[in-house]
């Protein structure tokens, strides 16, 4: 999807990125996904950042 900016006419492309996996794309219309659209995500959540840390096994 391309953007313009209103101040400078400049194009550019458009990418969301979810705040739970990392993963990046780019949309296909102009309502947001209401999940993330990795297949090993699906987080419903994925524009909202973690309030938790995840602890590792063995700490």
């Amino acid at each position: 999807m391309k953007l313009t900016c209103p101040h400078c006419d400049k194009e550019f492309d458009l990418k969301l990125k979810c705040k739970r996996c990392g993963h990046e794309w780019v949309p296909r219309d102009e309502r947001p996904p209401k999940v993330c659209p990795n297949p090993k995500c699906k987080s419903p959540y994925w524009d909202r950042p973690r309030k938790r840390l995840i602890k590792k096994k063995g700490d």
